[in-house]
């Protein structure tokens, strides 16, 4: 894999979006260049760029995400994924004024996995272990999830029975690790491969 930013930010917009963002939603729908999904916690909106649309295309564009959402989904919230190298520069504006909230910006980090495959010194009285290795996988789950919830707020964790049951079935494809203290799920990370691409 290439250290280039921009051949980076190709093979993330070529492998990582579209039918990988949706490979575990229950329905999706295509809408122009647009992907609309439903999942567990919710709807979602993605897509690998606008095919230049501006102006009052966006906006129309924009309106048929909420349309669709509110009348013809049972979701009650959806969330409309916006990368900072997409265009047009004023989506952000235009989707707050159709009444969506901006989140925090969130980072695309791309490396290669084998730097961090490192000897770390654990502090003591943590533990890191696999989900379902010396314990129970579902429970790991549900309480890594759980953590996650109060850190991040309500919604933020992974649903328990979709992520336990993903697990269960297709254990090569990815795994949870939980660190613990005295029991307690203090921390957590996933590794999910995304098949058919160079990203996990």
């Amino acid at each position: 894999m290439t250290t280039d930013e921009s051949a980076l930010l190709a093979a993330y917009d070529e492998q990582l979006r579209e039918a990988a963002e949706f490979a575990g939603a229950h329905e999706v729908t295509r809408h122009g260049p647009l992907w609309w999904g439903l999942f567990g916690h919710g709807g979602f909106c993605s897509y690998r760029d606008l095919a230049g649309a501006e102006g009052e295309e966006v906006d129309a564009l924009i309106a048929a995400t909420v349309t669709h959402f509110r009348d013809d989904t049972p979701v009650g919230e959806f969330e409309w994924k916006t990368r900072g190298h997409d265009t047009p520069a004023d989506l952000g504006e235009r989707l707050v004024a159709h009444g969506l909230v901006a989140e925090d910006r969130e980072t695309v980090m791309i490396g290669e996995a084998r730097l961090l495959a490192v000897e770390v010194t654990l502090p003591d009285g943590i533990v890191v272990r696999r989900a379902g290795v010396g314990g129970d996988l579902y429970d790991d789950v549900r309480r890594a999830s759980q953590m996650q919830e109060s850190v991040f707020g309500k919604g933020r964790g992974s649903d328990p029975d979709e992520l336990s049951s993903n697990l269960a079935l297709r254990p090569e494809l990815g795994g949870l690790w939980v660190a613990e203290a005295d029991g307690e799920v203090v921390s957590a990370g996933r590794l999910t491969v995304v098949e058919g691409t160079e990203f996990a």
